[in-house]
């Protein structure tokens, strides 16, 4: 474990659902010594977005920075984005199946 290598790139403009290729060349390179976020106590932040997490890895708050600090992770029903690990609650019965509740679709201006 400790003869580990890691490799870090900056992936600037990469299309939404796309991917962009990188080559790796011999030589001594660039490297940015700053870190690319900063994390502490469940809070994940970086110049374009700000994310904060419960202890159960639930999203409780995914803010787009760029766009004037737009809130992208709501709750539904008393259950956060990727609330996976309540799965007690939320769950509606209707005809003996146990289904999920709809999440709403924000709307921002």
């Amino acid at each position: 474990m400790g003869d580990t290598s890691h490799l870090r790139i900056r992936a600037d403009a990469v299309p939404p659902a796309g991917y962009k290729v990188f080559e790796i060349r011999p030589g001594p390179g660039e490297a940015s010594r700053e870190p690319a976020a900063s994390v502490e106590s469940g809070v994940l932040e970086h110049e374009a977005v700000r994310l904060v997490l419960e202890r159960d890895g639930a999203i409780r708050s995914l803010v787009d920075k760029r766009r004037g600090g737009v809130e992208l992770a709501a709750e539904s029903d008393g259950l956060k984005l990727n609330d996976f690990a309540r799965r007690d609650r939320g769950w509606r019965t209707h005809r003996g199946c146990r289904t999920r509740p709809r999440l709403r679709h924000l709307t921002h201006s």
